[in-house]
């Protein structure tokens, strides 16, 4: 299952902190604070982490985040899953 949705919201702050890592030589873009914010989610309400299988929700064993991107001129869809984000280092700024 998958989960769409689209939200507006005030950046000032997350663009500034972009701004700055990558002034400090990071690689960083708004969907890298997308991805930690979800995987923030999934962390704090575990509920959420999990895959239906038939009528059930089985917990899944790790945190992960599929990132649906548009290829091929965009007239494509295809993705990469980032495992285990919760165990990955977060750029202090």
């Amino acid at each position: 299952p998958q989960i769409y949705g689209a939200l507006e919201v005030e950046a000032t702050k997350a663009l500034q902190f972009i701004q700055e890592a990558r002034a400090r030589g990071h690689h960083v873009t708004p969907t890298h604070l997308v991805g930690r914010a979800v995987s923030r989610a999934l962390e704090a309400v575990p509920e959420l982490n999990v895959r239906i299988v038939g009528l059930q929700a089985v917990s899944r064993p790790s945190i992960d985040v599929f990132f649906i991107t548009a290829v091929e001129g965009q007239s494509d869809l295809s993705g990469i899953k980032v495992g285990a984000v919760d165990r990955l280092s977060a750029v202090q700024v």
